[in-house]
């Protein structure tokens, strides 16, 4: 709403009045603006949740066991930010950290995991990303998604927000972009939350599943 109120050319068809051209550079100026903000929160607010997720498990003090293996083996393939070849003592780091995770039986001690290292190091928040990092967590996010919301709803996200980072990279390298009205951007920014609540509920789930507590239980 605050956005709609800020945007000239808005609050000129609210009025029926003609905006002006510096009005209509204006309006571009803030969506361009309001993309490049809103990209950068989505990817970190996505990237907390899977930190807080990892926090979680870490000081569980949960048996190994219980940890999905696809999340063990996400654990140590990205130990060092997905690295294919590690030099001797990387390797011996790794497997000193993490050999107490293929340890059958064994408790996990507090602080063992990087709660850090499942995000790629760099990149947007496209949701063929959002969608590896999920996985990672032994998350199927759109898979779930369009069993329980069906195929329009998940197309939908993966559409809209596609669009929303594909304006981002545009704008970022100065690119020509496609003329978005607030309301454009708006449709888009719902749906990337949408997407962001869709991976915080995930991760919530498997929390549960993996320690029997859930993100409100301290």
């Amino acid at each position: 709403m605050q956005l709609l109120r800020a945007d000239p050319l808005h609050v000129h068809r609210r009025h029926q009045a003609f905006p002006s051209k510096a009005d209509h550079a204006l309006s571009a100026a803030l969506i361009k603006g309001c993309v490049m903000l809103f990209s950068g929160r989505l990817q970190g607010c996505i990237e907390s949740q899977t930190q807080e997720f990892l926090e979680r498990i870490d000081q569980s003090g949960i048996v190994v066991d219980l940890l999905p293996e696809s999340l063990r083996a996400a654990l140590c393939s990205q130990y060092f930010g997905g690295k294919s070849r590690l030099k001797p003592a990387e390797t011996a780091e790794l497997h000193q950290r993490y050999a107490v995770l293929w340890t059958p039986g064994a408790m996990l001690p507090s602080g063992t995991l990087r709660t850090d290292s499942l995000p790629d190091k760099s990149g947007n928040p496209w949701p063929s990303r959002v969608a590896t990092l999920m996985r990672r967590c032994d998350i199927d996010l759109f898979g779930d998604l369009e069993h329980q919301r069906g195929k329009r709803y998940r197309d939908a996200m993966t559409t809209y927000v596609d669009e929303l980072i594909d304006m981002r990279n545009n704008v970022a390298h100065g690119s020509p972009v496609t003329a978005w009205t607030t309301a454009d951007l708006v449709l888009r920014m719902q749906w990337a939350c949408r997407m962001a609540h869709a991976c915080d509920q995930a991760l919530g789930d498997k929390l549960l599943t993996i320690t029997g507590s859930s993100w409100d239980e301290a």
